[in-house]
């Protein structure tokens, strides 16, 4: 993985996890809402996958954000 790609992936993990939080929402309700498993909701926040923009797009809608707050 390139520098880049780190940084996107540790930028979408701190994201991810202060948006989850803020909708008190546990990683199991977050993916059974979204469509996605737990494992993957889970990896995601250990940066061990790189979610897909579909899968974003799933995450987002479910905290009621753009897909965008994800990265930036």
């Amino acid at each position: 993985m390139t520098n880049t790609a780190k940084k996107v992936s540790a930028k979408i993990k701190e994201n991810l996890k202060f948006h989850r939080k803020n909708a008190s929402l546990t990683q199991i309700q977050l993916g059974i809402l979204a469509g996605l498993s737990q494992d993957y909701i889970s990896h995601i926040e250990q940066e061990k996958n790189f979610p897909s923009v579909k899968a974003l797009c799933k995450i987002a809608d479910v905290l009621n954000i753009e897909p965008y707050e994800l990265l930036k």
